[in-house]
């Protein structure tokens, strides 16, 4: 995951000397402003990926047994984009296709918080690939996990966002808008990284 070594409290120091209102914020809002960004920009944008083997108890894993490193965010079904087992790869399933084809392929699908596995014969242990996404900021302390280039799209995104509650709409659209236009160059800037250096 990218690091920017900025605290989001270094952030609202800044805004405070630029955005009138931004002192009357709570800090609360912030970090939700944050989190949201960053969730977002790992869930749809960036491609990190972990890998990890799974023992397989009872037909499925605990998503609980899927483990994060340092400064990740544990996994959500969502998060899990392939699953191998036995030399092939299975195939993500609702609950109504696990029951139609229970047997008949190599499936997995979401059971409240673990995942279940239909494989055509059970391996011992299955391979997870998933989504890493940096783990959910409590304070003003935590580091915003992007590259330190892409600052001023986290910058903009809180400005935008500030002069929204304070009823400033011109404001909040001019700044939303710049957001928008960098997230828009940081999804490209991501997507040539991409096609660089694979999945």
């Amino acid at each position: 995951m990218y690091n920017s070594g900025v605290t989001l409290s270094d952030i609202i120091t800044e805004l405070s000397g630029e955005v009138d209102i931004a002192g009357s914020i709570p800090d609360s809002a912030y970090i939700r402003w944050v989190n949201t960004l960053e969730q977002l920009i790992y869930t749809d944008i960036l491609g990190f990926y972990g890998r990890q083997n799974v023992t397989l108890a009872g037909g499925g894993f605990a998503l609980s047994s899927i483990t994060s490193g340092t400064g990740e965010d544990s996994c959500r079904y969502d998060d899990i984009v392939k699953v191998y087992g036995d030399g092939r790869e299975y195939v993500r399933a609702g609950v109504i296709s696990s029951v139609i084809f229970d047997g008949d392929k190599g499936i997995y699908w979401q059971d409240g918080d673990s995942v279940k596995v239909s494989p055509i014969v059970e391996p011992d242990t299955v391979t997870v690939i998933r989504r890493i996404r940096p783990a959910i900021k409590t304070a003003v302390t935590g580091v915003v996990m992007l590259p330190y280039e892409w600052l001023e799209l986290v910058m903009s995104k809180l400005r935008g966002e500030a002069y929204k509650i304070a009823n400033d709409d011109g404001q909040a659209a001019k700044w939303l808008e710049d957001y928008n236009a960098q997230l828009s160059s940081f999804t490209e800037w991501a997507r040539k990284r991409q096609e660089r250096y694979g999945e």
